[in-house]
């Protein structure tokens, strides 16, 4: 061991045995000189002299129980890795219990307000990867000094190692709950957006759950329904509905989210809640929710209640009017009048959960035209029951069509 490395060694562990010594006196009798005896003898080890194979260095380790945990702790965050001493603690912190690392992790956090200690425990804790490590990292967080919590350097870390766990495999929605509800409020959207950019399409349900406990997290929730709907039929309606009731939060940039959101989940109900929120009594959700209505309608109409109250009136009239007799025309139409009416049904995205089957039919057309104008209207309307035919055409159509599908799901950022 270089003499950096005992220093560092010796500096992290004034304050690593102190927190953790309640971990000790926990099963055994105060005895002082243990742990400067199991300091010595990691350190010992660690120097490898007479030399030994690294894996009987990790169960030499291992062999000195929970005594060397402050000691193997220090080392590991006087050496950040990749380092073989740094990697040699790990590997013995990885076979020592979990709970007793665990409880001197949480203890070092909290014996100072370190930025540089508190970001390396966060860092460890994803590195052991243990089941136990969700609940280790909201304990952690939380016995920060608040200004540790809205440090970002913690909460980029926070961030990096949830995406680890969460990509190592499948995390019980129980779990990812108690864990996003336990963490402090400034690091609660970093837990979230961890869990969402690995498994986020398939959490509808969580995010649902999760709505309305506190206001950080649904802030965080109502953002990544927005960057993520979701790919399933049931989940993306869910996720609608849920957008629609948030739209009378008491909290204005609630309801500026839900306004912004709203535009990724086309339909005349998300129509009809924009053109509420027109009258809200904040100039910026009012502006967003103009923004959403225009995207959502493909028209252009002034920032006037008035005008989309009656676009929508319109919209509504046709479908109740209207459609069944454009449907049932469908395969009697020419080329040229079919050609004409997917363009006119292309700008009526508000409809999609009607269009969405018989226009995905017209995928199969004889005609090359009509099967790229199809597959035209369903990319704009990008809602999973339109998505859905895509990724049929994607792999089963005709040459052109599966590099044409392909493209529209990339255009709507549905390739998975």
């Amino acid at each position: 061991m270089s003499a950096t490395t005992k220093a560092s060694l010796a500096a992290w562990l004034l304050a690593a045995s102190g927190a953790a010594s309640g971990i000790v006196a926990a099963q055994a009798p105060p005895d002082p000189s243990a742990g400067d005896a199991a300091t010595r003898r990691v350190e010992a080890i660690v120097r490898n002299e007479p030399r030994v194979a690294p894996a009987e260095q990790a169960a030499q380790l291992v062999a000195l129980g929970d005594a060397a945990i402050p000691a193997l702790v220090a080392l590991r965050l006087g050496q950040p890795l990749p380092s073989a001493d740094g990697e040699l603690a790990l590997v013995a912190l990885r076979a020592l219990p979990a709970a007793p690392v665990d409880a001197c992790l949480v203890d070092v956090v909290a014996s100072g307000d370190d930025p540089r200690r508190a970001v390396e425990v966060v860092r460890i804790v994803g590195e052991l990867g243990r089941a136990s490590a969700l609940d280790t990292l909201a304990r952690a967080t939380a016995a920060m000094e608040p200004p540790l919590q809205g440090n970002p350097i913690v909460a980029g870390t926070l961030r990096q190692a949830v995406a680890a766990l969460a990509a190592a495999g499948p995390l019980a929605d129980a779990r990812l709950a108690s864990f996003l509800l336990a963490l402090p409020e400034p690091l609660a959207a970093a837990g979230l957006e961890a869990i969402a950019a690995e498994q986020g399409n398939g959490r509808t349900a969580l995010w649902c759950d999760l709505v309305g406990r506190r206001d950080a997290l649904d802030r965080a929730l109502l953002a990544e329904l927005e960057l993520r709907p979701p790919l399933d039929p049931k989940g993306f309606e869910r996720a609608g509905r849920l957008l629609r009731e948030r739209a009378v939060a008491t909290e204005v940039e609630q309801r500026r989210l839900v306004a912004r959101a709203l535009r990724r989940y086309p339909s005349l109900d998300s129509a009809s809640t924009l053109v509420e929120l027109m009258a809200d009594p904040d100039l910026r959700v009012r502006e967003v929710a103009h923004r959403s209505l225009a995207e959502l309608s493909g028209v252009t109409l002034p920032a006037d209640r008035a005008a989309w109250c009656a676009w929508r009136d319109d919209e509504a009239a046709w479908r109740r009017d209207a459609w069944k007799e454009i449907e049932e025309s469908l395969g009697s139409l020419g080329e040229p009048e079919l050609l004409r009416l997917l363009a006119s049904l292309a700008r009526k995205k508000v409809h999609a959960d009607v269009l969405a089957p018989p226009v995905g039919a017209l995928l199969r057309h004889e005609r090359r035209e009509v099967r790229l104008a199809a597959g035209e209207a369903l990319g704009r309307f990008a809602t999973p029951d339109c998505l859905e035919p895509l990724r049929r055409a994607a792999t089963e159509g005709d040459a052109e069509l599966k590099t044409y599908a392909g493209r529209l799901l990339a255009r709507a950022g549905a390739t998975r």
